[in-house]
């Protein structure tokens, strides 16, 4: 495909694609005759190439991007690494995906380990990273119960019934949680009939009851498709936040919410919460959502990654070590919005 000049280079071809091949033999005899960063660097320049050429790089060019990873993992090419991962990750399948990630991790942690930490207790915080991102689904309820009413005179002065003490070990009894909808969220008239005429808020109308199960029984679905995806905006964000959650309390699913916030240090971290009356629903959510349920994204306009110098090593390590969560994560939405029920 190839031929040779007198002085012995490969000939170019003048249209992209043959650039593209250029670099792509020369990175494969570069990395043939022991010298892996020029080939590193020359598959790279053949995968840049292909992508300037067309939206939709070659299969070659995606399997030269494959190759310039095995290369600066086994160079420990750590900061290179990161940058081929990144373009290489579209073109990756999840099994794959997590494989690079693992790796990654692996490259930060050895480069930890020349300064002296040991393997195991970075991993061990790692995990207890990982682990803390995920622990906080079993938050309190995020609508607390209003003061109950005072018991009435007439209450107040009937005896009380004669009958066995409470065991002096028992708990409080578990109070129930007020759950926001629209009859308890005034203000909101005329969004509230935008969302009914979704279809949202019409629990419990008999006439449209009837209407969805005519539907159902005539396009054969066993109940009403749930919409897809729903965007609140508003001037006050307090405003938007409440109306969203009388709207997951209308839909009366099991609900998730995402959102960021500050740290005491100020960096930004992704918080995750759940009322604790769907702790049993949610148990299982490092699976996914398994039946209906809704994903809260809260004030997405405001959602970033924490500014850290990617030339230091213990920032290195920093986003290795809550890159486990971040993934879970970003998988949690990835499922939620594949999932028809969610």
């Amino acid at each position: 495909m190839f031929e040779r000049n007198d002085a012995g280079k490969p000939a170019r071809d003048d249209n992209p694609s043959g650039l593209t091949n250029d670099y792509l033999a020369r990175a494969t005899a570069a990395c043939e005759a022991g010298d892996a960063k020029l080939g590193l660097h020359l598959y790279l320049a053949a995968f840049e190439q292909a992508v300037e050429a067309s939206e939709v790089p070659s299969e070659d060019a995606i399997m030269g991007l494959k190759q310039a990873w095995r290369v600066a993992c086994s160079i420990k090419e750590r900061s290179l690494a990161e940058y081929i991962f990144e373009r290489l990750e579209p073109y990756l399948s999840r099994d794959e995906v997590e494989a690079c990630t693992a790796q990654l991790q692996g490259l930060a942690f050895d480069r930890l380990a020349e300064f002296g930490f040991s393997r195991d207790d970075l991993e061990e915080m790692s995990e207890a990273l990982g682990q803390g991102a995920m622990d906080m689904l079993m938050a309190p309820p995020l609508v607390v119960n209003a003061p109950q009413p005072a018991a009435s005179a007439a209450s107040l002065e009937a005896p009380a019934a004669s009958g066995p003490s409470p065991e002096p070990d028992a708990g409080p009894a578990p109070q129930p949680v007020d759950i926001f909808t629209y009859d308890t969220a005034p203000g909101y008239g005329t969004v509230i009939e935008r969302m009914r005429s979704l279809g949202i808020g019409m629990a419990g109308d008999p006439d449209f009851e009837s209407f969805v199960s005519m539907l159902n029984t005539r396009h054969g679905f066993d109940a009403m498709p749930m919409v897809d995806c729903l965007l609140f905006c508003s001037d006050a964000r307090e405003d938007a936040s409440r109306f969203m959650m009388a709207t997951v309390g209308e839909l009366g699913l099991p609900a998730v919410r995402m959102r960021m916030e500050e740290s005491f240090q100020g960096v930004p971290m992704l918080s995750v919460s759940a009322q604790a009356s769907d702790s049993e629903h949610l148990a299982a959510l490092r699976r996914g959502f398994e039946g209906g349920g809704v994903l809260v994204l809260e004030d997405i306009d405001l959602w970033g990654a924490p500014m850290i110098d990617a030339a230091d090593d213990m920032a290195g390590f920093f986003m290795a070590a809550l890159s486990r969560g971040a993934r879970e994560a970003v998988g949690l939405i990835r499922q939620a919005v594949e999932n028809p029920d969610v």
